[in-house]
């Protein structure tokens, strides 16, 4: 049997046991907060202390009921009595874990509160910080429109101002001249010394720029000598300018207000698109790349003014730092492309020209052209034979046997004198015939009577 000093031990551990059981079954329907929560793990953490203390004193108790030699029936009953106890502190623990799961639910639903607190407040910055962001955005463009009206209204000042000066400047001027007439002198009065006069030189005029990049430099000289390096405000100098434009380049400046800060935009803004030497090479390149053809050999000014173009566009090209030499063998195939077929037949009859030789090609037209201006000008001095010339001396010999036989040996023998003189000149004509219809077969030429003459062949060609 077991002693009694355990037995009273086991009793008083199964009262704790029971009394943390009770305690903590008084809390199943009780809503669950924190403080809750810690009574109920308070008394969890008792029950299991209490419960551990209470098997290790039941263990003992079956070692003496075992020594003590105890029948079955009281071994059963210690059994049922532990496993009475055992459930029992089983369902306090269930009762433990459900609220500590409810607990845990109502934190996340805190937490999930709490998460779409800080949500609709971070909502709620962004949507106030977007309103101040569009306020502030409405203030910058009232205020841009505000100085923009400032500025206009300004520069209409300005230009008011300006005209007033005009006006009062030629006023003033007609103020001078009208002072400088001198007045009626009287009778008698010794003539005033006449006024030296003064000579006034044209003013230039500039020619609108309209998007042409060739045009640029030339545009840009003037404009500069005349109105960018003069002493007028910039607002006036951008008026002048707009004035100036036309086209594409008007479009770039067309809605740029009309302001001093703008003008030097504008300036910028042409200077980077047709001022850069990258594309006035680009464009001279072209124009080299597209050369007109010249079909007539026998236009003169055609291939004069074929030939100036290429020479003008290559020395621009030199100017900007692309030399002759750089342009190679395309450049003068193209050339050579453009003259007539036959002036490329003659230019290959010499071995010695090379078609890479720009400096070659340009000379080898400019003596083709010199050589047909010359015989132009050769035709034009050329004198056209009398008409009287090509009568037949047959017919003279008729007309001076029909002269009457009443006319002075003197009259017939200065008829004579003439008839002779004027068949002397159609045997001379007949002569230089004969010579031309001799050159013409042989095929030299009737200046210089070389054969390989270009005036020659522009005149058979012709």
């Amino acid at each position: 049997m077991t002693t009694p000093t355990n037995e009273s031990s086991r009793r008083g551990m199964k009262g704790h046991v029971t009394r943390w059981i009770n305690n903590i079954q008084q809390y199943n329907n009780v809503q669950m907060d924190l403080t809750v929560h810690n009574l109920v793990l308070g008394a969890e953490s008792n029950l299991r202390n209490m419960y551990n203390k209470y098997k290790r004193i039941s263990e003992g108790i079956a070692r003496d009921m075992e020594q003590a030699g105890a029948t079955q029936e009281q071994f059963q009953a210690e059994i049922d009595s532990q496993i009475q106890v055992e459930e029992d502190v089983g369902d306090a623990l269930m009762i433990v874990k459900r609220k500590r799961e409810e607990f845990k639910e109502i934190q996340d639903a805190e937490e999930r509160r709490r998460q779409k607190a800080d949500q609709d407040a971070i909502r709620a910055q962004d949507k106030a910080d977007q309103d101040a962001i569009r306020a502030q955005d409405k203030a910058d463009q009232d205020a841009i429109r505000a100085q923009e009206k400032i500025d206009k209204d300004a520069a209409r000042a300005q230009e008011r101002i300006i005209r007033q000066q005009e006006f009062q400047d030629q006023q003033n001027l007609f103020r001078q001249l009208i002072a400088a007439i001198p007045a009626a002198a009287a009778p008698g009065a010794p003539a005033a010394p006449a006024a030296v006069k003064s000579t006034k030189l044209p003013k230039r005029q500039i020619k609108p720029f309209k998007m042409d990049v060739l045009e640029w430099t030339s545009f840009w000289e003037g404009y500069n000598a005349a109105v960018h390096e003069s002493a007028i405000p910039a607002v006036q100098k951008f008026g002048y300018l707009k004035d100036y434009l036309k086209g594409e380049a008007q479009l770039c400046v067309e809605n740029l207000e009309l302001t001093d800060a703008n003008y030097s935009v504008a300036m910028t803004l042409l200077k980077a698109m047709y001022g850069k030497p990258d594309v006035l090479i680009e464009a001279h390149t072209q124009k080299l790349d597209t050369l007109q053809p010249v079909r007539d050999i026998a236009d003169t000014a055609a291939l004069m003014c074929s030939q100036l173009t290429i020479q003008s566009h290559i020395n621009a090209l030199e100017t900007l730092g692309v030399a002759r030499t750089s342009h190679g063998c395309l450049l003068g195939s193209r050339i050579l492309l453009s003259i007539p077929l036959k002036l490329q037949a003659e230019w290959a009859k010499s071995a010695t020209n090379k078609v890479t030789d720009i400096d070659q090609v340009l000379k080898f037209i400019e003596e083709q052209v010199e050589a047909a201006e010359r015989l132009s000008r050769l035709r034009a001095t050329t004198p056209k034979p009398a008409q009287n010339s090509q009568q037949p001396a047959k017919a003279r010999q008729l007309q001076h046997q029909q002269l009457p036989s009443s006319e002075s040996a003197a009259n017939r023998f200065h008829k004579q004198n003439t008839q002779a003189k004027q068949e002397e000149m159609a045997a001379h004509h007949h002569q230089g015939e004969k010579r031309q219809h001799h050159l013409q077969e042989s095929q030299c030429c009737h200046a210089c009577s070389a054969r390989r003459c270009i005036g020659l062949r522009i005149a058979q060609w012709s």
